[in-house]
């Protein structure tokens, strides 16, 4: 196989990436429900998607959703990594470290020392990270990211 031939079958691969990363475009935030005065926007990603749900007052949820690639198979830049995981693997300093499944699907939450609060959907490619300030915006987060892996999307 010639280098070109590798690189267009690389371009071809990555765009059949993409492409299946974008068919969650139309429903981002899989039936995820918001709280009062919050509003969705999505932003401009590179080789993953990208947005945030935010409040005016300042609360903002940021997400991520990457394609969750197959054991074994050639992982690409915007491919999926579970945060939370990650950094309790990397034994980085946190207030807690938490599995739970919701709605059928596993869910990983860290809260770091200087409260960020991440939350992943392993199976839905998808991290959500959230600064938060006292209890109640951690309340709001919560109630809001919580409601995301809906078992019928």
């Amino acid at each position: 196989m010639t280098r070109r031939t590798v690189i267009v079958a690389l371009c071809f691969a990555m765009l059949a990436a993409v492409g299946s990363v974008s068919q969650a475009a139309d429903d981002l935030l899989g039936g995820m429900k918001l709280l009062p005065g919050y509003k969705h926007q999505k932003l401009q990603g590179i080789d993953s998607i990208v947005g945030q749900v935010a409040n005016p007052k300042g609360l903002k949820i940021m997400y991520e959703i990457g394609r969750v690639p197959k054991a074994g198979q050639f992982r690409l830049g915007g491919d999926f990594i579970d945060r939370p995981k990650q950094m309790n693997d990397r034994r980085v300093p946190m207030q807690f470290y938490k599995e739970q499944v919701i709605n059928k699907q596993p869910a990983h939450l860290a809260y770091t020392k200087d409260n960020t609060l991440m939350v992943s959907f392993p199976q839905k490619g998808v991290n959500f990270t959230v600064k938060v300030t006292d209890a109640s915006e951690m309340a709001d987060a919560l109630l809001m990211i919580l409601t995301y892996p809906n078992p019928a999307k």
